[in-house]
């Protein structure tokens, strides 16, 4: 499904860090398995576009653990609230 990401340090994974990582194909999974267009999710990781909470569920199921909503739009989920660590 997707490569292991390797958390060294208790180092906190981005979202931009986590798209960087995955293969061409994996990022084509993702996009398949969340329902939207490749260059639609690319830009949701680049920060060119914000993701629906349905796509930030998708993407947050996918990278099991490695990416939480608040990395993706802590406009939504502040981390204080949704994602406390």
């Amino acid at each position: 499904m997707q490569s292991i990401f390797i958390l060294l340090y208790n180092r906190v994974m981005n979202k931009e860090t986590y798209w960087k990582g995955l293969t061409t194909q994996e990022k084509q999974e993702l996009a398949d398995y969340a329902g939207v267009h490749y260059n639609s999710l690319s830009s949701v990781f680049n920060g060119k576009r914000e993701a629906s909470p349905n796509l930030i569920e998708k993407i947050t199921q996918y990278s099991e653990g490695a990416l939480t909503k608040c990395d993706i739009r802590p406009d939504l989920y502040p981390e204080d609230v949704f994602c406390k660590k």
